[in-house]
């Protein structure tokens, strides 16, 4: 298993870090939830495998474009996932 890196980028409440294979059951989690997909994706929840292939494709962004791409969020004091952004 991928050791998760460090912070990217960290604010007083968020840090924000690259996506590893670690973290497909949250992502799956959040993009799976109807209730969050109903303004993504055409409303449509992405399948097990759909998530699978998105975040290999976040990960090839990495090393392609410095600073830009698709970061996990997560609360600095627990760690806690709460999804993810995409700075372009």
């Amino acid at each position: 298993m991928i050791a998760a890196p460090p912070p990217w980028l960290e604010t007083l409440r968020l840090e924000l870090r690259e996506f590893v294979p670690a973290d497909f059951d949250e992502l799956y989690r959040l993009e799976s939830d109807p209730r969050v997909m109903r303004y993504l994706n055409n409303g449509r929840p992405h399948a097990r495998a759909e998530v699978r292939d998105i975040l290999v494709r976040i990960a090839r962004n990495y090393g392609t474009y410095h600073g830009l791409g698709v970061w996990r969020a997560a609360r600095r004091d627990s760690g806690a996932f709460i999804g993810w952004l995409c700075l372009k």
